[in-house]
């Protein structure tokens, strides 16, 4: 059962690098300048405006995700970090009772 209970740290961290590595990845992704390129090769269409815009949208669409992403990767940071604390809070808890484990147990 403490199986069950038991957090892997590392993984954790591993885990935490990996979202926040995904956010760095997605804030270098500019979508406006690739519409801005598609609406430079439509003049006076009337799709020229709504490439623009479409390029802002999905650029300010990518930049909330990779607000999220950071967001939920510092979470896990924190959650790692109290697990940490707490299990030495526990530990030092435990050792004022100076019990002596059964040999085998």
């Amino acid at each position: 059962m403490a199986l069950l209970l038991q957090a892997d740290i590392d993984e954790l961290h591993k885990l935490a690098d990996a979202l926040s590595g995904a956010a760095s990845n997605i804030t270098t992704i500019n979508a406006a300048a690739a519409a801005k390129a598609i609406a430079y090769a439509l003049p006076g269409s009337g799709l020229d405006a709504i490439c623009t815009q479409a390029g802002q949208n999905i650029d300010g669409a990518y930049q909330r995700v990779a607000g999220k992403l950071t967001a939920v990767s510092g979470a896990v940071n924190t959650a790692a970090q109290q697990y940490v604390e707490s299990d030495t809070d526990f530990a030092t808890a435990l050792r004022k009772f100076d019990i002596d484990p059964i040999e085998g147990k």
